[in-house]
């Protein structure tokens, strides 16, 4: 990653019209409409009912654009 990121920076900063040391910290955003993708999570989260005889939960994240 760290090699594709050293070649790919000029590139990128080219395209925004500002100099690669400008990247520092930047992100490219990624819009769609609302309700349009998600992003989906499994989570075990341990025993944390156990004292209720519940030895495993599992938890579903799901966040929506």
């Amino acid at each position: 990653m760290k090699m594709y990121l050293q070649q790919a920076r000029p590139r990128i900063a080219g395209e925004l019209g500002i100099g690669p040391d400008e990247l520092a910290g930047l992100h490219r955003r990624f819009e769609v409409f609302a309700g349009l993708q998600a992003q989906v999570d499994w989570g075990d989260e341990g025993a944390i009912l156990a004292h209720r005889g519940i030895a495993k939960v599992y938890s579903f994240h799901m966040t929506l654009s």
